[in-house]
Parts: C-alpha cells; sequence; structure tokens
C-alpha cells in the first residue's frame, strides 16, 4: 500500500514500506521507491514499522481528540504528515533533476548520495593526486 505516488517523466514515484525482507509481523522500514522501466531504487526512511501499524497511518485523517495520557506520543496523523514532507522534498529534488538530465535509476541514486556510480577509493586516490602534482608544476 503505497501512501502516496506519482509519475516525474519516466519515473514512477511511491512512499511505501520496503517489504522486500518481510518478517512474520516485525516493522519494515518505511521508503521512498523510485521505479523506471521495472528498474526499483528503494531510499529507506528511518521509520520502521508493522503492515498494521502503516495501514493506519495511512488511513488517518488528523480527526478526532487525543487522550491526556497520549499527548505525548506521536499520533498516526503526525507520522503521515512528517513522511509526506520527505516524500515532497524528494519529489522536487526529482523535479529539478528531470530538467536537466534525463531520468535514469543512477543518476537519481547521485542525486541522493551525492556519489555517482564511477567513484571508487582509487579513482578518488588518482584525482587527489593528479591535482597534487599540477599544484606542484
Amino acid at each position: 500500500m503505497a501512501l502516496k505516488q506519482t509519475k516525474v517523466g519516466n519515473c514512477f514515484i511511491s512512499l511505501t514500506l520496503d517489504t522486500r525482507r518481510e518478517c512474520d509481523g516485525k516493522p519494515m522500514p518505511a521508503a521512498i521507491r523510485f521505479t523506471i522501466d521495472r528498474d526499483r531504487y528503494y531510499l529507506r526512511l528511518p521509520d520502521k514499522f508493522t503492515r498494521e501499524q502503516y495501514e493506519e497511518i495511512c488511513k488517518s485523517a488528523g480527526k478526532g481528540r487525543v487522550a491526556a495520557s497520549q499527548a505525548d506520543k506521536e499520533r498516526p496523523y503526525d507520522i503521515r504528515m512528517r513522511l509526506l514532507a520527505d516524500f515532497e522534498d524528494y519529489l522536487q529534488q526529482l523535479v529539478t533533476l528531470s530538467k536537466t538530465t534525463k531520468l535514469t535509476i543512477p543518476a537519481i541514486k547521485t542525486m541522493i548520495t551525492g556519489k555517482s556510480s564511477t567513484d571508487s577509493f582509487l579513482n578518488i586516490w588518482v584525482i587527489a593526486l593528479d591535482s597534487i602534482s599540477l599544484q606542484r608544476t
């Protein structure tokens, strides 16, 4: 069950549970899933929920009263609003990226992590040594 989903160019983006490693009622991480031509990338969020908790968050509407004993707990509606805010942040980044380049999973990973697929330990050292040798000449 996706809390929210939309399409930007050729990329579908959705806010969902990462159920790829589901274990008997244990909490699973919330994730933003990017899908391009059946290729998927899951950006895991720090929150973890059981299926039941996640369904309650999806159905929450922010109506009703909060008992005094529950006032210090985060309500499902508050969690929903926080997750949707995270989703909107990544959606805006994706829209910006789509204006400058063709959307691909590697491009999205680079946008999120700041690391490209060509980054490696040796590559970074070669670049650093080249810049040092240029400074000496």
